[in-house]
């Protein structure tokens, strides 16, 4: 029934969104940073700009200082002609990298900038642009005396691990503890946006961490969704999203750390950047957890949010209003759970989801329902029915699309074996009956799709000849 395709493609647009409002931000912090830094190590020297052979030459020279007015020249030539100079750009990228083992502050932070300056514009990232050797260097970097050029590093990063390859040679390096151990309580905001990002790509699609690991980092994304900052807040919850799904043991060791409250606080977030990643995660906490996580979902008031996020936000999304339905659907498995699902205020919507256009929404709706039905007591049942659900169902068997008849013909046989087994099935084979739906089984039987003609023959059969 569900393609998880579709939430992947949104996280996927939401990242390039964030990707695009880190580049605009970086660029414009470390235009600060140069100022600031320039003031505070050295006054360079006003020069004339030099040409590209010199360029070419001054910055494959031995001599610092040669190197470094080579940088800086070059630097200038690319923003008179507003873009690096493509010419000479491989050449200088290699020998940049090369320069970043240099003991001189002054030129690691030109090279570093000017990397920074090349890899932040993704209109001219290709091979020859980023040479991912780099990688190692910038992670020594990180541990720079230099808070500045540690930074810089850490811009360059964030630009250079944007595509697999990328993420695991960073993860070779063993990057992800060296990041962690960079968040402490001093840490300031832009440089946590930027570990937090950077984590958020590396994390994604990795191999199921160990528990040693999930020691390490989820105390650290405890404290991280304290942080009032909506990007930190959005990367923490993509790299959640990405630890939990498919790993069972990592949903057990994310619930053990209490994190579940101020997971549902970014629920209700009405940023799509913040709810959506948070909606993932607590999916993958009810489809890969146990039956008493989903409790606990419960227990910590999650329905209301699912509640709320179905009104506040699926007109405009879908995939949105899909993985909502899908959690409400895993959570319906026990007399208890289904209670709390009417309690909620959720039956009525679901009901009303059946009629939607949209043959998935209207087929997950119908799942939950019939897991409802099928498990529910009988004063459930009687809600169920008070509450429209036969009706809804009985249209259902009107349509033309196959799998829609068939889907609600499993909720009718469902229905009637339930109540069976509670000693009700007159009372539900008459309120069918009274609803429509006995005409429309009658009519089924002549259907030229044989699983539909079978299965409401086997209704009929079943049930109302049982009652005659």
């Amino acid at each position: 029934i569900r393609n998880r395709k579709n939430a992947v493609e949104l996280c996927k647009a939401i990242r390039e969104d964030r990707l695009l409002k880190h580049n605009l931000g970086t660029k414009q912090e470390e235009n600060i940073d140069r100022e600031t830094y320039k003031k505070l190590t050295y006054k360079a020297a006003i020069s004339p700009p030099l040409c590209v052979d010199e360029i070419v030459n001054y910055i494959n020279s031995s001599e610092e200082t040669l190197q470094l007015r080579a940088i800086q020249s070059y630097e200038r030539l690319g923003e008179e002609k507003n873009s690096v100079n493509d010419m000479i750009k491989g050449g200088i990228i290699s020998r940049c990298i090369e320069l970043l083992d240099s003991n001189n502050i002054s030129l690691q932070f030109e090279v570093t900038s000017l990397l920074n300056i090349i890899t932040s514009d993704t209109s001219k990232k290709s091979e020859n642009v980023i040479k991912y050797e780099v990688i190692p260097k910038l992670l020594n970097l990180l541990e720079h005396k230099s808070s500045i050029i540690s930074e810089l590093a850490m811009c360059v990063l964030c630009n250079v691990i944007d595509t697999p390859y990328a993420r695991d040679i960073a993860l070779s390096c063993n990057s992800l503890p060296i990041l962690i151990d960079f968040i402490k309580p001093d840490t300031s905001i832009t440089l946590m946006d930027n570990i937090t990002w950077l984590l958020s790509n590396l994390y994604q699609k990795t191999a199921t961490r160990t528990s040693k690991e999930m020691e390490h980092i989820l105390p650290v994304l405890n404290r991280l969704l304290s942080i009032e900052n909506d990007y930190i807040i959005s990367d923490t919850c993509r790299i959640l999203s990405y630890l939990t799904d498919g790993s069972k043991s990592n949903v057990q060791a994310i619930m053990e750390t209490g994190i579940l409250p101020k997971l549902l606080e970014c629920l209700t977030s009405e940023k799509k950047g913040i709810f959506f990643p948070t909606l993932l995660t607590i999916r993958n906490i009810v489809e890969f957890g146990d039956d008493a996580y989903k409790d606990d979902v419960i227990t910590a008031g999650g329905l209301p949010c699912l509640r709320s996020v179905l009104s506040l936000h699926c007109d405009k999304e879908d995939v949105t209003e899909k993985e909502t339905i899908w959690i409400i659907c895993k959570m319906a498995g026990n007399m208890d759970q289904i209670q709390s699902i009417i309690d909620a205020g959720l039956l009525k919507i679901l009901i009303n989801r059946i009629a939607y256009e949209n043959k998935e929404i209207k087929m997950l709706s119908g799942l939950v329902l019939m897991n409802m039905l099928s498990s529910g007591t009988s004063q459930q049942l009687t809600e169920l029915l008070n509450a429209g659900v036969l009706i809804e169902f009985c249209n259902l068997l009107k349509t033309e699309d196959y799998d829609i008849v068939i889907n609600a013909l499993k909720g009718f046989s469902k229905i009637l074996h339930n109540a069976k087994e509670k000693g009700q099935i007159e009372r539900f084979a008459t309120m069918i009956e009274e609803a429509g739906g006995l005409n429309r089984l009658v009519a089924l039987r002549c259907h030229q799709n044989e699983m539909i003609y079978k299965k409401s023959t086997s209704i009929i059969h079943l049930y109302y000849f049982l009652i005659n």
